[in-house]
């Protein structure tokens, strides 16, 4: 798959790692990768945590989960795009600036 602008014309689906794949049963979850792998060329996507990115990963892994393109971690206040594991900078510098401290 050809590496795209952040924003395209791919829509976007986001997913609670642990609230909605991981509490559910192991067929109703294999049964929606399907249905995501059957329209992988035209969906964005996105696991949301309130955990690390590093403990996300992990679960992927652990559960077997397919790899999202982006990874919403620390309850939003981090994004990452995958598979580089790089911080989204657009999100990194509106944190920034939206939420700056005086010293």
């Amino acid at each position: 798959m050809a590496r795209l602008p952040t924003f395209d014309q791919r829509r976007l689906l986001a997913v609670s790692l642990e609230e909605t794949l991981l509490s559910g049963e192991k067929a109703s979850r294999k049964r929606l990768e399907q249905l995501i792998n059957e329209q992988r060329d035209t969906i964005l996507l996105l696991y949301f945590s309130k955990e690390t990115l590093s403990k996300q990963l992990k679960q992927i892994v652990n559960h077997q989960l397919l790899r999202p393109d982006y990874i919403v971690s620390s309850l939003g206040t981090e994004i990452y795009r995958l598979p580089e594991e790089n911080p989204l900078s657009e999100w990194e510098h509106y944190i920034q600036q939206a939420y700056a401290r005086e010293a």
